[in-house]
């Protein structure tokens, strides 16, 4: 059994990821302009327990998104967005 299934009783329902998976990531912000990008290259982290919503680190911030797509196979070639998600030493 997972800790989720020990914990809430029942298996865990909803999509999930791999940690660290490079995703594209919708980005839906109230300021938009007309022709500019929706969707955004990131790297999967978690599921928020609140809301059950993906946080995601893209371009070096977090973000919260409903909807997130796993289109790469291959994860060495998005090096730059695990260089830019920032790390603590602790």
């Amino acid at each position: 059994m997972t800790p989720f299934e020990v914990i809430a009783g029942h298996a865990y329902q909803s999509k999930l990821c791999a940690y660290g998976c490079p995703v594209m990531v919708f980005v839906g912000d109230t300021v938009k302009q007309k022709g500019d990008a929706r969707w955004q290259r990131g790297i999967f982290l978690t599921k928020t327990w609140s809301n059950d919503m993906y946080l995601v680190a893209v371009g070096g911030t977090l973000r919260v998104s409903r909807s997130i797509k796993m289109l790469f196979p291959d994860w060495s070639e998005h090096m730059d967005e695990f260089r830019q998600v920032l790390r603590q030493s602790w």
